[in-house]
Formats: C-alpha cells, sequence, structure tokens
C-alpha cells in the first residue's frame, strides 16, 4: 500500500507566486531557507535516515539552483547519542568523557547569514516542535571538532534545550536576525 506523505522541503517561486519549482527531492524536512554572501541558499534539513533522531536537524547549503546540497558543519556531531538518557556525563567511543551539560544543540533553526561577517547566527532549538531555544553563532572558519568548536553561545542564560536538560519547557529565544556580529533582534518569551 503506497500512502502519500506530505513533507516540506525547498521549492523556488516566483513573487506573483508562479512557476513553484522543487530544489530538492529530499525525504525529510527542511526549514527556514535564507540566502548567505555567497548566493547560496542555507536552511536547516533534518536529516534523520539512518542515524539516531536527535543527530542530523543541522545548517545546510546549497546552490540556489538546488544543486550541491551539503552540510558543513556538525552532521556528524560526538557523542553519537544526544538524546538517550539526559544522563550529563556521556563516554565517547575512544573512552573519554565528556559533559553534555555543554552538549550540541540538537537542531539549529533559522540560520542566517551575519552581515559583513563569515559569521550565521542561528537558535539552538529542541528537535521537535518549538523554534525557540538559545541563541548561538556559528563559525565555519573554525575546524570541526564533531562537538562545539564551531559553536559560540550569544545567550548563555538560556541553555540548549533537551541536550543539556531533561524534558520539554518554556524556550526563551527565536527568530534571530544579525545586524551586525554584536547586535541582533530576535524574539524574547
Amino acid at each position: 500500500m503506497y500512502l502519500k506523505v506530505r513533507n516540506y522541503t525547498l521549492f523556488s517561486i516566483n513573487a506573483d507566486g508562479s512557476d513553484i519549482e522543487p530544489l530538492s527531492y529530499f525525504e525529510t524536512g527542511e526549514w527556514n531557507p535564507s540566502v548567505n554572501h555567497d548566493g547560496q541558499i542555507v536552511y536547516t534539513r533534518w536529516d534523520y535516515v539512518d542515524r539516531e533522531n536527535c543527530l542530523g536537524t543541522r545548517f545546510w547549503v546549497c546552490n540556489p539552483d538546488g544543486t550541491n546540497p551539503r552540510a558543513p558543519h556538525g552532521n556528524y556531531p560526538l557523542p553519537y547519542h544526544t538524546f538517550e538518557d539526559h544522563q550529563p556525563w556521556k563516554v565517547l567511543p575512544d573512552g573519554r568523557e565528556i559533559d553534555s551539560r555543554i552538549g550540541a544543540p540538537l537542531v539549529e533553526m533559522g540560520i542566517r547569514a551575519v552581515p559583513n561577517s563569515p559569521l550565521y547566527i542561528f537558535t539552538a532549538a529542541p528537535h521537535h516542535g518549538e523554534v525557540h531555544g538559545s541563541l548561538g553563532m556559528l563559525d565555519l572558519r573554525v575546524p570541526d571538532d564533531r562537538h562545539t568548536s564551531q559553536v559560540k553561545r550569544i545567550t548563555p542564560d538560556e541553555i540548549f534545550p533537551e541536550s543539556e536538560m531533561p524534558g520539554r519547557r518554556h524556550y526563551k529565544y527565536g527568530t534571530p536576525w544579525p545586524l551586525s556580529e554584536d547586535f541582533y533582534l530576535c524574539n524574547v518569551w
């Protein structure tokens, strides 16, 4: 039996609503597209396939015509299991311990290029539901250590939803819009 499943993926469209064309045929969700300084489309892709369910909702880019989609950051983070029991300490495959309270965001939403800068701003959100949480800055010039080397917290008063706290609760910040590296607009609850 074939069951049609609706999904959000990238499309292009003219300003008058005509000529709707798919840019992606991906099987899971893609959200919040914006354009970076190089003219590439920047978006969040829920890359859930063949992995633990909280690892792959991260930063993606593609060309304006949808070609060359890729995850330049964070698509294969450590630890490999981020959501199991919310234990504060985790052990990596090589035996090293990491404090998951200083964990990577589960989801990076609302990604936007910072004007006149190589940086990106985003909301660290929970893996289902809201697009609010803590705000972060992403620097792709920093080598990716598969954890948080490229991420800087902008709002340290709000910990990363679900990866640094158990359960769900009220999340404070959302919809970041950078004006510069030091000034931003956002929603605050």
